[in-house]
């Protein structure tokens, strides 16, 4: 896949009675390093960030359609290679010219949802590729290695996929991801 989009649901509007199902304390910590990386003033929702590169507001399809168009490709700085043997994936790194941070973000492709409160009250939203759960991998140096996943752990709690993503920091650009469906 050319484009990878994860949705990561904040809990920041809960304390009045909106609360995210899917929403977690930890993805509100990544969009303020977002907000703080790109010298943002402040957070909002829907927000959309692009490769980790620029950020609008997420309703704005004129706007998603044109930003994913301008950084086409930028998520490829790094060529990774991989391979599933059973319930393993594999990823190799080559060289890199920095260190990144890699990622595992386990996601559900979609979920049907009722809701209940706020504007939306009433209406069965569709949530695609929800960010279930994120761990740092590691903080990686950029010498050649190679990363294994457990899938069989992943399918165990249910979900139906995962990203791996080499990020250049908390909250900084994207240099490339793969998306592993179960």
């Amino acid at each position: 896949k050319d484009v990878l989009g994860l949705s990561y649901a904040v809990t920041y509007w809960d304390y009045i009675g909106w609360k995210d199902t899917f929403g977690r304390a930890e993805n509100d910590i990544r969009q303020a390093e977002y907000r703080d990386a790109m010298g943002a003033r402040y957070v909002y929702t829907p927000q959309m960030i692009v490769g980790g590169l620029e950020h609008f507001v997420g309703s704005d399809s004129s706007k998603l359609i044109s930003r994913l168009e301008k950084h086409k490709g930028h998520a490829k700085e790094l060529n990774l290679t991989w391979s599933i043997d059973g319930k393993k994936a594999t990823i190799s790194l080559p060289e890199f010219q920095s260190g990144a941070q890699l990622w595992r973000v386990d996601i559900d492709a979609v979920q049907q949802v009722s809701i209940g409160r706020g504007e939306n009250t009433g209406r069965e939203i569709s949530y695609h590729n929800i960010v279930r759960d994120s761990e740092l991998i590691q903080n990686w140096n950029g010498k050649p290695t190679e990363v294994t996943l457990d899938l069989a752990n992943l399918e165990q709690k249910g979900r139906t996929g995962c990203a791996f993503i080499v990020q250049r920091s908390s909250g900084g650009p994207i240099v490339a991801a793969l998306q592993i469906d179960l």
